[in-house]
């Protein structure tokens, strides 16, 4: 349960509005076009990967820190952006999409 609910803790209220500004941002279409489940699954799954991730990367293997926040779901959901773009066949917003997430992160 840590790796998921530690999704919707943050570490303050300019971390708290970042967020959501960037789930603000995203388009409409990604939420209601692929279907409310869809999306949901994808981002609580990204949440609990991305402190597996987060985990087993660590260079101390006794630090069992988590990650606050919901960034793990919101790369996650441009991950399924992605993808989406790349099979309805639009590389170019796939390109745009992708040169996004490699300047942010």
């Amino acid at each position: 349960h840590r790796f998921l609910t530690s999704g919707f803790l943050h570490g303050g209220i300019i971390h708290l509005l970042v967020n959501l500004d960037t789930l603000r941002r995203q388009p409409a279409w990604l939420e209601t076009g692929l279907g409310i489940p869809l999306y949901i699954t994808a981002f609580l799954i990204s949440i609990v990967t991305g402190n597996i991730g987060h985990m087993k990367g660590a260079h101390d293997p006794f630090d069992r820190t988590l990650c606050l926040g919901a960034s793990g779901g919101i790369c996650g959901s441009y991950g399924l952006m992605y993808a989406s773009l790349v099979r309805m066949g639009n590389s170019r917003a796939a390109s745009q999409v992708l040169k996004g997430i490699l300047v942010r992160h």
